[in-house]
């Protein structure tokens, strides 16, 4: 999830082992997270994965 903080910065936040999930009507409102915060350089053999992942999800989803 990503999400906009008060100086217009934007945050990725993950949850451990997909735990969770965030309804997609929460877009413009307020939400408190809990946890630990930490910057980390994304790879980009990582990206690649999440792009693959995104695709096969968007192939399921189709009749």
């Amino acid at each position: 999830m990503e999400v906009e903080l008060e100086d217009k910065s934007k945050m990725f936040v993950k949850f451990k082992d997909y735990a969770f999930f965030v309804p997609m009507d929460i877009v413009g409102k307020s939400i408190v997270l809990d946890g630990i915060a930490f910057n980390k350089t994304t790879s980009v053999a990582e990206l690649q994965h999440y792009a693959k992942d995104a695709k096969k999800a968007r192939q399921k989803l189709t009749p």
